[in-house]
Protein backbone atom coordinates (compact mmCIF):
# COMPACT_ATOMS: atom_id res chain seq x y z
CA UNK A 1 0.00 0.00 0.00
CA UNK A 2 1.84 3.45 -1.23
CA UNK A 3 2.21 5.83 1.81
CA UNK A 4 1.96 9.57 1.81
CA UNK A 5 5.83 9.75 1.05
CA UNK A 6 4.95 7.77 -2.19
CA UNK A 7 2.47 10.29 -2.87
CA UNK A 8 4.51 13.33 -2.28
CA UNK A 9 7.57 12.06 -3.93
CA UNK A 10 5.18 11.85 -7.47
CA UNK A 11 3.83 15.31 -6.53
CA UNK A 12 7.30 16.92 -6.02
CA UNK A 13 8.17 15.49 -9.60
CA UNK A 14 5.03 16.98 -11.25
CA UNK A 15 6.56 20.69 -9.79
CA UNK A 16 9.98 20.48 -10.48
CA UNK A 17 9.29 19.23 -13.95
CA UNK A 18 6.37 22.11 -14.22
CA UNK A 19 9.28 24.24 -14.21
CA UNK A 20 10.27 23.71 -17.60
CA UNK A 21 7.23 23.85 -19.55
CA UNK A 22 5.12 26.54 -21.06
CA UNK A 23 2.31 27.89 -18.73
CA UNK A 24 -0.65 26.34 -19.82
CA UNK A 25 1.16 22.72 -19.08
CA UNK A 26 2.52 24.08 -15.80
CA UNK A 27 -0.48 24.99 -14.71
CA UNK A 28 -1.58 21.34 -15.25
CA UNK A 29 1.26 20.11 -13.53
CA UNK A 30 0.85 22.03 -10.51
CA UNK A 31 -2.94 21.05 -10.41
CA UNK A 32 -1.94 17.48 -10.47
CA UNK A 33 0.69 17.91 -7.61
CA UNK A 34 -1.91 19.39 -5.30
CA UNK A 35 -4.68 16.75 -5.71
CA UNK A 36 -1.52 14.22 -5.42
CA UNK A 37 -0.82 15.47 -2.10
CA UNK A 38 -4.27 15.75 -1.02
CA UNK A 39 -4.74 12.05 -1.90
CA UNK A 40 -1.74 10.91 -0.62
CA UNK A 41 -3.22 12.36 2.93
CA UNK A 42 -6.42 10.64 2.40
CA UNK A 43 -4.56 7.27 2.15
CA UNK A 44 -2.54 7.93 5.05
CA UNK A 45 -5.30 9.02 7.00
CA UNK A 46 -7.38 5.94 5.47
CA UNK A 47 -4.42 3.42 6.56
CA UNK A 48 -3.55 5.18 10.14
CA UNK A 49 -7.28 4.80 11.39
CA UNK A 50 -8.00 1.37 10.14
CA UNK A 51 -5.26 0.55 11.79
CA UNK A 52 -6.56 1.62 14.80
CA UNK A 53 -9.67 0.29 14.57
CA UNK A 54 -12.04 2.90 13.21
CA UNK A 55 -14.45 1.08 10.00
CA UNK A 56 -14.01 3.51 7.01
CA UNK A 57 -16.60 3.23 4.79
CA UNK A 58 -16.34 2.22 0.62
CA UNK A 59 -18.98 4.71 0.30
CA UNK A 60 -17.89 8.03 1.14
CA UNK A 61 -15.04 7.57 2.33
CA UNK A 62 -13.82 10.74 2.41
CA UNK A 63 -16.94 12.37 4.72
CA UNK A 64 -15.94 9.16 7.20
CA UNK A 65 -12.84 10.39 7.59
CA UNK A 66 -13.91 13.75 8.44
CA UNK A 67 -16.26 12.78 11.11
CA UNK A 68 -13.89 10.47 12.48
CA UNK A 69 -11.18 13.49 13.00
CA UNK A 70 -13.92 15.28 14.28
CA UNK A 71 -14.15 12.93 16.52
CA UNK A 72 -11.40 12.74 17.76
CA UNK A 73 -8.45 15.41 16.57
CA UNK A 74 -10.59 18.75 15.49
CA UNK A 75 -7.77 20.96 14.51
CA UNK A 76 -7.17 17.96 12.23
CA UNK A 77 -10.43 17.79 10.84
CA UNK A 78 -10.13 21.23 10.11
CA UNK A 79 -6.87 21.30 8.55
CA UNK A 80 -7.92 18.14 6.28
CA UNK A 81 -10.94 20.33 4.92
CA UNK A 82 -8.36 22.94 3.91
CA UNK A 83 -6.59 20.75 2.26
CA UNK A 84 -9.74 19.24 0.35
CA UNK A 85 -10.66 22.55 -0.43
CA UNK A 86 -7.12 23.36 -2.20
CA UNK A 87 -7.72 19.76 -4.23
CA UNK A 88 -11.53 21.15 -5.09
CA UNK A 89 -9.72 24.10 -6.67
CA UNK A 90 -7.47 22.47 -8.67
CA UNK A 91 -9.44 20.06 -9.47
CA UNK A 92 -12.56 21.79 -10.84
CA UNK A 93 -12.05 25.58 -10.69
CA UNK A 94 -10.84 26.25 -14.16
CA UNK A 95 -10.97 29.96 -13.73
CA UNK A 96 -8.12 29.72 -10.44
CA UNK A 97 -4.69 30.60 -10.26
CA UNK A 98 -2.75 27.69 -9.65
CA UNK A 99 0.72 28.25 -8.58
CA UNK A 100 3.59 27.30 -6.38
CA UNK A 101 2.50 29.36 -3.67
CA UNK A 102 -0.75 26.83 -3.64
CA UNK A 103 1.25 24.09 -3.92
CA UNK A 104 3.83 24.77 -1.17
CA UNK A 105 0.10 25.58 0.97
CA UNK A 106 -0.99 21.70 0.11
CA UNK A 107 1.86 20.45 1.20
CA UNK A 108 2.09 22.14 4.48
CA UNK A 109 -1.40 21.10 5.16
CA UNK A 110 -0.34 17.69 4.43
CA UNK A 111 2.59 18.00 7.18
CA UNK A 112 0.23 19.75 9.78
CA UNK A 113 -2.51 17.25 9.46
CA UNK A 114 0.00 14.27 9.60
CA UNK A 115 1.43 15.14 12.61
CA UNK A 116 -1.84 15.51 13.75
CA UNK A 117 -3.12 12.26 13.59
Amino acid sequence: MPSFKDFEKIADLLEEQSRTLPQSQREVALRRAISTIYYGVFWELRNRLKHRGYKIRKRQPHSTIVGVLEKINPKASKLFLQLKGLREIADYQQDSEIDLDLFKSSKLLAKLILKEV
